[in-house]
């Protein structure tokens, strides 16, 4: 018998480490030759299975030993490390200081962008069912004539509707001071596109497309409290912009 018992064998395999295995099974098989020419096969088998038994169970706390030592060995490192760069960095106080100032502005301009793109692209619009909007920019004209136009040929919408870029005008009250605010022209469509109802009153109607019939507005909810006394007389109320 030339060779080990297969089975031991390869169990041996799979618990030596990598880099040491052919080295070791090699020797291993050497050493089983030495044993079968001198106490014969029953003998030789039986001393290779208690071998590899013994390896087999001795090997992981072995491993695991290893590994903790060299953890134990890098945190030692790690804190050599982090003693003497605070000790430079207290021996420099200006160059400390620019550097703190460098990671401030650093950390300070990354979390500003991430609530950006946080606010901007990442979270839901607050509108109902805002994952069926979709916008079309100002490449295709702002007249009212182009909405119609493609309200006419876009079949799959359920409801279209466009506005203006929000510009600042200035409220003129009947009393009191003149304040800035901002406005924005919309169509007959735009608030039925986006699911918004008014609390009280009404949204656009199809006629107040029409020249010379557009004189009429819809209030948000802070203008019409802070410039409009939150009164649902101010339906009737006229507001000179």
């Amino acid at each position: 018998m030339s060779t080990p018992p297969r089975f031991w064998r390869g169990l041996l395999a799979r618990v030596l480490p990598a880099r040491d295995r052919e080295l070791l099974l090699d020797e291993l098989d050497r050493m089983w030759v030495r044993r079968v020419e001198r106490d014969g096969g029953a003998e030789a088998r039986r001393w290779y299975r208690s071998e590899v038994w013994a390896f087999a169970t001795r090997w992981p706390a072995e491993r695991l030993r290893r590994q903790t030592t060299t953890t134990g060995s890098d945190m030692i490192d790690g804190i050599r490390q982090l003693s003497r760069t605070v000790r430079g960095l207290l021996r420099s106080p200006g160059f400390t200081a620019v550097a703190v100032l460098t990671l401030a502005l650093g950390i300070g301009g990354n979390a500003l962008i991430f609530a950006l793109v946080d606010r901007a692209l990442l979270r839901p619009i607050d509108l109902p069912e805002s994952d069926r909007l979709v916008s079309v920019l100002d490449g295709w004209g702002s007249s009212l004539g182009t909405v119609e136009m493609l309200r006419e040929r876009m079949t799959t919408v359920s409801a279209m509707g466009a506005a203006l870029d929000a510009t600042g005008r200035t409220l003129q009250p009947d009393d009191g001071a003149a304040r800035r605010v901002t406005v924005a022209a919309a169509s007959p469509g735009f608030f039925e596109a986006l699911g918004v109802v008014p609390v009280i009153g009404r949204v656009f109607g199809p006629e107040e497309s029409e020249p010379g019939r557009g004189a009429v507005a819809l209030a948000s909810s802070g203008f019409w409290t802070t410039a409009l006394g939150g009164d649902a007389s101010a339906l009737e109320q006229e507001v000179v912009l």
